[in-house]
């Protein structure tokens, strides 16, 4: 700012405060802003609208951290229910396959009349209702894949889905192989609930 344009600000100020080049409502104005009653009002007006903005930024703070909670909860909620869920259906299925593969050997051996082959094949029926009537692996391991999003962890369910198609095939499986799968499944199950335990945990 030049120095010509600085002293006509300092006449216009001048001008303006003395009591002859103010209008009566501007001087009461003036006198009004310059009270202290004003001042504090003025003070208080900002102070509150800091606070309300503060309050604000809290309230959303604390509605984002009630959603993450709520989120981790569903969480730790699905956790258990597909623990639950796999061990539960790996189990029917695991002896429902010995089931069917020892009523296939039983068969080829010509013995279809026998205790064991009765109570095997009423065995394999029960199973298979049990089986029916469970939560279904295919689609509790979809629901972790949407849920957990880790990439070892959807790896590992992926995992326990593949070997558990496996025992369907029990028919072209023996007894000796099946046993082998039942290894890898309740290794699968393991490393699967570990990923998911340790996403949940990165997340508390």
């Amino acid at each position: 700012m030049n120095n010509e344009l600085q002293d006509e600000l300092l006449k216009l100020i001048k001008r303006v405060n003395s009591p002859e080049g103010k209008p009566g409502f501007f001087r009461r104005l003036i006198k009004t802003l310059n009270s202290p009653f004003t001042i504090t009002v003025i003070g208080g007006l900002a102070i509150a609208s800091i606070t309300e903005s503060i309050q604000a930024r809290a309230i959303n703070a604390a509605e984002k951290r009630e959603h993450s909670r709520k989120l981790w909860q569903s969480k730790l909620d699905f956790f258990t229910v597909f623990s639950n869920g796999i061990q539960k259906y790996l189990s029917l299925l695991i002896e429902w396959s010995f089931e069917g593969a020892t009523l296939i050997e039983l068969s080829q051996s010509g013995i279809t009349k026998s205790e064991e082959f009765i109570k095997s094949e009423a065995n394999y029926v029960r199973l298979k209702k049990e089986l029916l009537q469970a939560d279904n692996i295919d689609s509790l391991c979809a629901r972790a894949k949407a849920i957990f999003k880790n990439p070892s962890t959807q790896t590992h369910v992926d995992e326990i889905a593949s070997i558990a198609n496996k025992f369907l095939n029990y028919n072209k499986l023996s007894l000796d192989q099946i046993a082998e799968l039942q290894g890898e499944a309740n290794e699968a199950y393991k490393n699967a609930i570990s990923s998911l335990a340790n996403e949940l945990a990165d997340q508390d």
